[in-house]
């Protein structure tokens, strides 16, 4: 049986990401939906890559629809977010 904070792709997160996982399903499991968000909000707000690494192996499938619709919201185009990517990709080299 799946639970709600099941990882549905684990491939792209580092050990330390692990322990992010593991602090949101207990903070669910201990506060339900309000003590997920609080820890959600404090993962967000102290590690926001590491917040996206595990929001994307746990919901892959929102993640991308939000950024879609934020986005498009910022009248965002796929284009520019190659672009950015591209960018991230040569300041990290």
């Amino acid at each position: 049986m799946s639970g709600p904070l099941d990882v549905v792709d684990g491939s792209r997160l580092i050990d330390s990401d692990w322990v992010e996982v593991n602090r949101l399903k207990r903070a669910f499991d201990l506060g339900g939906a309000d003590g997920l968000r609080r820890s959600l909000e404090e993962l967000v707000n102290s590690k926001p890559i590491v917040a996206l690494r595990v929001l994307a192996a746990l919901l892959p499938d929102a993640l991308c629809e939000a950024i879609k619709d934020g986005m498009a919201a910022e009248k965002g185009t796929d284009e520019d977010l190659r672009d950015l990517v591209g960018k991230y990709r040569q300041h990290k080299h």
